[in-house]
């Protein structure tokens, strides 16, 4: 389903059925239905036009919207692609009315999102109905979803209708109706998240709007003052929930928690766990109370960082990662500054429900984007790849993680030096540290975090989350 571009480009895969009356063949691809705000239309060997209601739009084309734009066009067969703010949308093939073989509907989501409705030609040719994105491949089996670029790179989908699924070079992840993944790479599997795609509306403070409903005799749109006032949206709220452990790594190589509290308490065997405090926003962990040791962890700064997770916070089977580009750790009276934090935070696993004899198979779901951190200069780079088996005959850890920094590769391994300890584990190894916990009712997750030292590119930092293979 995955076609790969050499502009570095993958496919979004769009396979839908909806209720739809055949359209003949039109010489567009599509008409301008609705624009509002400033929306350019980009065509080859033209200089660029203001896109206005009524206005045909055809192969090749690009939709360019600013802060305040939006645009909606139908094609020939039914589809329907609503363009946001600050979107850039390019109409690559369109082609319908003849056999469905023939069928094309090829989109490029450049920057911004965009909510389609297929029609037809999903219908008809399902492997014809494509829209190409940085990162995923979605297949889908419901008639609409959403689709857009977060401030840090990383992509967001959401379903509205029936099943979807969403596919990288690390793997698929299914959706059902009204949930939503997040994909950092296309070589890291796209992780669920309880934050749905939300894209955003247009600030409501601009001096005055193109109405595309509404133009002028020369036929462009004519403008009309904003409403008199309109509150902004209320900003994402924090949750906080107890009984919930983390681990942190940083820049500094140094694993969980700081000199003077107590590693084997501190994870997910410390008996006070349910009495720990964190607080999340918008997905993303911002500050982790663990109250046996008195140790808060936190995020600072106003970078919005990385967030994944499966499940929700406040459920048994949940586990959540990513990472801060600052924070600080405060143990009584000191607080140590951080950098280049990647975490991983869980609802533990609890004690009598742990495996205690045989080998268990963990793949890799998910995780932050690796650091490397060398002369005091931080490098991002690639998690390519990793499995992890758990040893519960021995309380043994044998993890295998592929990163990637530019051409260079940097394996993490640990066979046999990380111990199981309850639900949480831990071990150095030469030069690398793991630190992790299992999550879900029955050890259904690992999530660890990880720092490597001494290597060609410096200390290499991140956290990886596992789910448990199926039993064969």
């Amino acid at each position: 389903m995955k076609s790969h571009l050499p502009n570095g480009l993958t496919v979004v895969a769009v396979a839908i059925a909806t209720m739809a009356t055949p359209i003949t063949a039109m010489a567009a691809a599509g008409v301008t239905q609705f624009a509002a705000g400033p929306v350019t239309l980009n065509r080859a060997n033209m200089a660029p036009d203001a896109l206005t209601k009524g206005k045909p739009v055809e192969s090749g084309d690009e939709i360019q919207t600013g802060p305040s734009g939006q645009a909606q066009v139908r094609f020939g067969d039914g589809s329907l692609i609503s363009v946001q703010q600050n979107s850039r949308v390019t109409i690559r093939n369109y082609a319908y009315g003849g056999e469905p073989k023939s069928d094309s509907f090829l989109l490029d989501l450049l920057q911004g999102g965009l909510r389609t409705i297929t029609g037809l030609i999903g219908k008809r040719n399902r492997e014809s109905y494509k829209v190409f994105t940085a990162t995923a491949t979605v297949g889908i089996r419901g008639s609409a979803f959403y689709v857009h670029y977060n401030p840090d790179g990383s992509l967001s989908v959401s379903t509205e209708q029936e099943a979807i699924e969403v596919c990288t070079g690390a793997g698929c992840t299914g959706l059902a109706v009204g949930e939503s993944v997040q994909v950092v790479s296309d070589s890291v599997l796209p992780a669920r998240t309880f934050v749905r795609a939300s894209l955003p509306v247009p600030p409501p403070d601009q001096p005055a709007y193109v109405a595309g409903n509404q133009t002028n005799a020369d036929g462009t749109s004519s403008e009309i003052p904003p409403p008199a006032t309109v509150p902004p949206p209320n900003p994402p709220s924090d949750v906080t929930v107890s009984g919930l452990a983390a681990v942190f790594t940083t820049s500094d190589d140094r694993v969980g928690t700081p000199t003077g509290s107590n590693p084997e308490t501190a994870g997910a065997n410390a008996s006070s766990i349910a009495a720990n405090s964190s607080t999340l926003s918008s997905g993303q962990l911002v500050r982790q109370l663990d109250a046996e040791n008195n140790l808060v962890t936190q995020k600072t700064g106003t970078s919005t960082g990385q967030q994944g997770a499966i499940g929700n916070p406040e459920s048994g089977n949940y586990i959540g990662w990513g990472y801060w580009a600052q924070g600080s750790r405060t143990l009584g009276e000191t607080t140590q500054a951080l950098q280049n934090v990647h975490y991983v935070v869980a609802r533990p696993t609890p004690e009598n429900a742990m495996p205690k004899l045989g080998q268990v198979t963990y793949g890799l779901t998910g995780g932050t984007t690796p650091t490397a951190t060398q002369g005091g200069v931080t490098t991002q780079g690639q998690l390519i790849s990793g499995n992890l088996i758990a040893d519960f005959s021995v309380s043994q850890i044998n993890l295998n993680l592929l990163t990637r920094f530019g051409a260079t590769d940097v394996p993490i391994t640990a066979n046999g030096n990380v111990t199981i300890n309850g639900a949480s584990f831990q071990g150095t190894s030469c030069c690398t540290s793991i630190k992790g916990l299992f999550a879900g009712s029955q050890a259904d997750y690992a999530g660890l975090v990880y720092s490597k030292q001494s290597t060609p590119v410096g200390t290499v930092n991140g956290a990886a989350v596992f789910t448990r293979s199926p039993t064969p």
